[in-house]
């Protein structure tokens, strides 16, 4: 989490990107965006906010890091603030020039330098970033001494962030701590700014690496599971609720405790084991057999382990814990399934 409370937004600048394939124009805005307090402190809040719980990534590059246009830009804001101007124009310019793709909508590109946001308890300096590509009509009602008038407007909406990233001036291993936001549900639309624009990758901390470890988990036992084993909903759903309560229960992931643990089955071990090196050779994140355990990350991504029977459009059952108090069968005629539950209390 980033904290903003005692930051200082130093220097801000606008401009507009329209979609260069479908001939949209760039424009540059050649002069600093002026302020007030108050205006300073919303400014912030929109920038720096939305940021909670969102994971840490880096800046890449396939041969050299050096040759990430983002990074270097980067850079040199953090180096010299006073060439912030010119390179928020550099910046502009990338990525009108990554927006080729025709579904990618034009919008205001946000660019603001902030000091003393803080991470991991340090004062930093940040850049952030928000491209805007949605617009709310809404009424002004201004008041004089005899009344009020009224007018339509369009403007940005402070809770509303379709793309934005937030570059922070410390280092891991290699590049710069990078949060991305990107809200766009198209795949094709989606992949430029992650990839193009800033061409980041996940950083190898306990946050990713549980995060990770769990997305795979859960594919496995959904997706690949049922093709190689006969398994039914309920077992599916046990081992859901049981590799969520693993990483619950644990500080530190093992993976062989995890997989005797959990998986249990010989076989089903071995192809888990098959399944996590094919996620290794498509994920550019090492994830090892050992690390740290984020909280958080378990946090957010238990929301996405559903352990839910849906029973064609009438029931939905919540199986919490012993998938034994559930038992499946079949009427006289064969044409009907049905569930059979054990309980002692009913509330």
């Amino acid at each position: 989490m980033v904290d903003y409370t005692e930051s200082d937004l130093l220097n801000m600048a606008i401009h507009f990107i329209g979609n260069r394939s479908t001939g949209g124009e760039l424009f540059l805005s050649e002069k600093n965006i002026e302020t007030n307090a108050e205006l300073k402190d919303e400014l912030k809040e929109y920038l720096v906010a939305p940021y909670k719980d969102v994971p840490a990534q880096q800046f890449t590059h396939l041969s050299d890091l050096e040759l990430n246009p983002m990074y270097n830009y980067a850079t040199r804001i953090f180096a010299e603030p006073g060439t912030f101007d010119a390179q928020s124009q550099h910046l502009a310019k990338h990525l009108y020039n990554c927006s080729a793709h025709p579904g990618i909508k034009e919008g205001e590109l946000l660019i603001g330098l902030l000091d003393n946001l803080y991470y991991n308890d340090e004062a930093l300096m940040g850049i952030a970033i928000i491209k805007s590509e949605s617009k709310d009509t809404f009424f002004k009602t201004p008041k004089s001494r005899d009344g009020f008038s009224i007018s339509v407007d369009e403007g940005i909406r402070k809770d509303k962030i379709d793309k934005a990233c937030l570059i922070l001036n410390t280092h891991n291993d290699n590049g710069l701590i990078v949060m991305v936001i990107d809200r766009t549900n198209s795949k094709d639309e989606a992949i430029f700014w992650r990839n193009t624009f800033l061409d980041v990758m996940p950083v190898a901390d306990s946050y990713n690496k549980t995060e990770k470890f769990m997305t795979l988990t859960r594919n496995f036992i959904k997706d690949k599971l049922p093709e190689e084993f006969e398994l039914n909903k309920t077992d599916q759903i046990d081992l859901l609720n049981k590799s969520v309560a693993f990483f619950k229960q644990n500080e530190e992931f093992e993976y062989k405790n995890f997989v005797r643990e959990v998986i249990q089955e010989p076989g089903m071990i071995r192809s888990f084991g098959r399944y996590k090196e094919e996620f290794a050779q498509a994920n550019p994140l090492a994830l090892g057999d050992e690390f740290a355990i984020s909280n958080s990350a378990v946090k957010r991504q238990s929301r996405i382990f559903k352990s839910v029977l849906k029973l064609d459009k009438n029931f939905h059952v919540y199986i919490h814990g012993d998938n034994q108090l559930i038992e499946k069968g079949y009427d006289d005629d064969k044409r009907m399934n049905f569930y059979k539950l054990f309980f002692k209390d009913e509330s």
